[in-house]
């Protein structure tokens, strides 16, 4: 019969191997992250993300391939990727703008730029067209958002939440709507073809999202959650969901 001092020290040792033995097998299969290493032995390479701060007053961005738009204070920034290099427009360049609010490229690859001097545009042979009421059929010169239909049809906001909307046709003629609710029930076969994502509306399966309102082509109906007093500063669609973000925080409304 073994002492108690003998199974003491046979039992110690049974723990420490078995211990080694746990922490040999945890080192060959983690790295130090707690990354699952490779049976080849190798460990994958950390994935790296670069932030680029452009500071205050990025009013609105769009992507266009190789480029990257961005609506500032005085100044549309034109960022290029592969050479990541940037240039700026600005009143040196004829820019009306003292603020760019919206950034949009159509499918034809026409820039759209609204801001405090109506509406800019850089088509796709790099000329510049500025509108405005006074040789346009705009409504107002301040614009602070831009939907682009599937035909190229531009709709702009004066003033959200409840400022009027002109509309561009792709032959170039204008009409305006007092309100976005008014262009979403006229224009609503076109609208709900919206491709870019907008602070006008909201678009996914087959219904127009203004605020908490949806229209489905035929009614509107009222999608405010119960907690929710106020419209919300945002609205976007992703993923078959739409997103607003309130005052009382971020909801999924689908």
């Amino acid at each position: 019969m073994k002492t108690p001092h003998v199974r003491f020290v046979i039992l110690a040792a049974f723990s420490f191997s078995l211990l080694a033995i746990l922490s040999i097998t945890f080192l060959s299969s983690s790295n130090a992250k707690g990354q699952t290493v490779p049976a080849s032995g190798t460990i994958p390479p950390p994935v790296i993300y670069t932030w680029t701060t452009w500071g205050a007053q990025q009013y609105a961005v769009a992507d266009a391939g190789d480029d990257f738009w961005i609506g500032t204070s005085g100044s549309i920034v034109r960022w290029h990727k592969p050479s990541q290099s940037y240039q700026r427009y600005s009143g040196v360049d004829g820019l009306p703008h003292r603020h760019v609010y919206a950034v949009a490229v159509d499918r034809a690859g026409n820039r759209w730029f609204g801001g405090d001097g109506g509406l800019s545009l850089l088509d796709i042979n790099e000329v510049w067209t500025h509108f405005t009421p006074a040789n346009s059929g705009l409504q107002s010169t301040l614009i602070d958002g831009i939907a682009v239909g599937d035909d190229n049809t531009l709709w702009v906001s004066h003033g959200l939440p409840d400022g009027p909307v002109s509309r561009r046709n792709p032959d170039g003629s204008w009409t305006w709507f007092p309100s976005r609710a008014a262009a979403v029930t006229s224009d609503y076969a076109r609208i709900v073809q919206t491709q870019n994502q907008n602070p006008l509306w909201a678009v996914t399966e087959g219904a127009v999202w203004v605020d908490f309102l949806v229209y489905d082509g035929t009614q509107w109906l009222d999608r405010k959650p119960g907690d929710v007093t106020e419209a919300p500063s945002k609205v976007m669609s992703a993923a078959g969901s739409v997103w607003a973000l309130a005052r009382a925080g971020l909801y999924d409304v689908n």
